[in-house]
């Protein structure tokens, strides 16, 4: 079988079972049998709903939510009297003493158009109502604008529409009169106008008998009063016959905890509004205090009494402890005294605990050099953080006088150089101070230029340049390394350098003199020896 015919088979399965699926849905909606209705208006939405053979009326509802009170109205309401029939007997007020088309008018004006011949009713309800004090439209939510409740006769389709001719919504004024700067015509001969109040509306359509109920019932708030002011977290109720809505306390929104809505201590004065589903309110003012104000176990703001002179334990809220405190190895403890938590009154005194022992940490005795302190042997608390000079902690002392300062540094190499002037040769001499504590080099007691030595670690070692050396005059000169524990000194010997005559006068082991200076030598001791044999033979002569 080839691609397309297998895609043609597979849409035409689709097709299939998508219509009896379909018929299937619609078969469950709307059994055969039964009759659906549908509410239309020239002012309300449409909503249609499906009676089934078992259910004998049908009710439907126009509900309005308005901002404003209103003024005045006038309606038609059609239905098809070969579906439906318009019962009186179904449609009385909780009084029957009136029809109750429009729960919230009670002057209504109404007829029920039948045939002036047959009796038989046309299916036609005019009415119409008018009242300067206005009808209580404003703050009860969804009201019910109009109902009817019909017998079913028949089966199918069926529509009730109503077609509002006029309504007019205002507000009172200052007589308690229609104030008519308020005055708005929402619909004027059938015709919807554009206008700042805009109402809100919802139709409904019930199978079986409905009391679309016009709640004007505020809720009730139980647990607290109007103007009474409390000391402590109030807790409270709110009851309605149709439902809460919200429950507020200033701007705030209250959820509550099984059933109850709670006002915290400190809050301070605050309105409390409940609102119902049908808008209705009902509000109380409290002021809630952050605590009671004591006076010998009486509340002088809201007179709650916690203790009583005959029974000094009838106290409520518990006890406490305050002004406890733990001893330490310098203070003494304090158990702390107990009081009321309710009232704050004072039950009992505590009393002292003793001192605790020092945990002490002994430290050796250490000798100190010229590169690091020393110390006395001491011993430290490690809870209160003394210092103290014996083990059992009864000689205070100060971290201080632990202290054994660095001992003065030495020269410990470099001692005894010596070279000859102009020699350049760097020489090194080190001090045993830590080069930490390292300061500056004096050179016959004048401080030397950074740039004529270097100075690195390993104790502290000082390094003379060759270029400063050479420089240097003949004669002893005196070195010194300054630290912070004090000053290594030492000399060296810068020597003359030697002529050609200081040689033969002061001949050196080792001296490579010139070998005619030998031979010159040799020449006149010869000669000398010569002219005083000449000498002595002319003599005797």
């Amino acid at each position: 079988m080839n691609k397309k015919v297998m895609s043609l088979l597979l849409s035409l399965i689709l097709v299939v079972t998508s219509v009896f699926v379909s018929n299937i849905v619609a078969y469950a909606e709307e059994p055969s049998g039964g009759l659906k209705v549908t509410a239309t208006s020239n002012y309300f939405p449409k909503k249609s709903t499906f009676v089934a053979n078992s259910e004998e009326y049908v009710t439907v509802t126009y509900f309005i939510n308005s901002s404003k009170d209103m003024l005045d109205t006038q309606w038609e309401l059609k239905y098809d009297p070969a579906c439906l029939e318009f019962n009186n007997a179904v449609n009385m007020n909780e009084a029957g003493d009136d029809l109750n088309l429009m729960p919230s008018v009670d002057d209504l004006v109404w007829k029920v158009i039948t045939n002036e011949e047959t009796g038989e009713q046309t299916g036609r309800i005019e009415a119409n109502a008018h009242r300067l004090k206005l009808y209580k439209f404003a703050g009860k939510g969804y009201i019910p604008f109009v109902t009817a409740t019909f017998k079913v006769i028949g089966s199918g389709e069926t529509t009730v529409d109503l077609f509002v001719d006029i309504l007019t919504l205002s507000r009172l004024g200052s007589n308690f009169m229609t104030d008519p700067a308020e005055e708005e015509v929402i619909v004027d001969f059938g015709v919807i106008n554009v206008t700042p109040t805009v109402p809100s509306r919802e139709t409904a359509v019930h199978s079986g008998l409905y009391d679309p109920h016009c709640d004007i019932t505020a809720p009730v708030i139980s647990g607290i009063e109007n103007g009474k002011t409390y000391c402590d977290t109030v807790e409270f109720e709110v009851s309605d016959n149709v439902g809460v809505a919200n429950v507020k306390a200033g701007d705030v929104e209250l959820s509550p905890t099984n059933g109850k809505y709670t006002l915290e201590k400190g809050i301070g004065t605050v309105k409390v509004v409940a609102t119902d589903k049908s808008d209705n309110t009902a509000e109380v003012t409290v002021t809630v205090n952050d605590g009671h104000t004591w006076n010998n176990g009486v509340c002088s703001v809201c007179d709650y009494t916690c203790v009583h002179k005959d029974d000094s334990s009838n106290h409520t809220g518990g006890t406490e402890i305050r002004g406890a405190k733990d001893a330490t190895c310098t203070e003494e403890g304090y158990t702390g005294d107990t009081y009321c938590k309710g009232c704050g009154v004072k039950l009992s005194t505590g009393s002292s605990t003793n001192k605790l022992s020092h945990d002490l940490v002994n430290t050796p005795a250490k000798d100190a050099t010229a590169a690091e302190t020393g110390n006395k042997e001491y011993w430290h608390c490690k809870d209160c953080g003394k210092y103290f000079a014996d083990e059992k902690g009864t000689n205070e002392i100060k971290p201080d006088d632990t202290v054994i300062p660095k001992l003065p540094p030495d020269i410990i190499k470099g001692k005894g150089q010596s070279i000859t002037t102009g020699e350049k040769k760097a020489l090194s001499f080190t001090s045993n101070a830590a080069f930490n504590d390292f300061i500056r080099v004096e050179l016959d007691g004048k401080t030397l230029d950074e740039t004529d030595y270097t100075a690195r670690e390993g104790s502290t070692v000082v390094i003379l340049k060759a270029d400063c050396v050479g420089a240097l005059s003949a004669g002893e000169h005196r070195i010194g390394i300054v630290s912070e524990s004090g000053t290594a000194v030492t000399t060296f010997t810068v020597k003359e350098k030697m002529t050609a005559d200081n040689e033969i006068q002061s001949p050196q082991t080792g001296d490579n003199s010139s070998l005619f200076l030998w031979t010159a030598l040799l020449f006149i001791s010869a000669f000398g020896v010569l002219g005083r044999t000449i000498y002595c033979r002319r003599k005797r002569a």
